[in-house]
């Protein structure tokens, strides 16, 4: 597993249970935004290149899984909060299990597992745009991880 990681077709291994299949999850975010995309039809229609960016790596890491007996899912995201569908499904699962290991419900968990998403997304664009601020990326990073340990509230 660990070569598998290392060639980069892995972000995030989970592990179900011993009745499952180990699942690699290649967590991607783009911009529909950049000048590449912007001319392109990926860049025209909301959700399109997170959908691309998800045929892509699918293409490029799910004969490497399978044949590591292992299954695939890329987490394909837009900086405009668009995901494409497995991501989506993985997130309906996340919330379902949250839900009942917590006590508080699909909607609830939902509505959390959106929430760090986004902020996640909404950290990384920062995180390309501090060099255009004055305060460091040490202090960026303060704030959000403090964000982060209140609750995203």
């Amino acid at each position: 597993m660990k070569r598998l990681l290392d060639k980069g077709a892995s972000s995030l291994l989970l592990w179900p249970g011993s009745d499952r299949w180990a699942v690699c999850v290649d967590v991607t975010v783009v911009s529909p935004l950049n000048l590449s995309s912007v001319c392109k039809p990926a860049g025209k229609y909301p959700g399109r290149a997170a959908a691309e960016a998800a045929r892509e790596k699918i293409a490029k890491h799910e004969i490497n899984c399978t044949a590591a007996a292992k299954g695939f899912v890329p987490f394909a995201a837009d900086v405009c909060g668009y995901g494409d569908q497995d991501a989506v499904e993985l997130l309906h699962r996340f919330a379902h299990r949250i839900g009942e290991r917590s006590g508080r419900g699909f909607k609830d968990a939902w509505r959390s597992c959106r929430r760090r998403i986004s902020i996640a997304i909404q950290a990384g664009v920062a995180l390309q745009l501090v060099p255009l601020f004055s305060f460091s990326h040490g202090d960026l990073l303060d704030v959000v991880a403090s964000y982060l340990s209140a609750g995203g509230q």
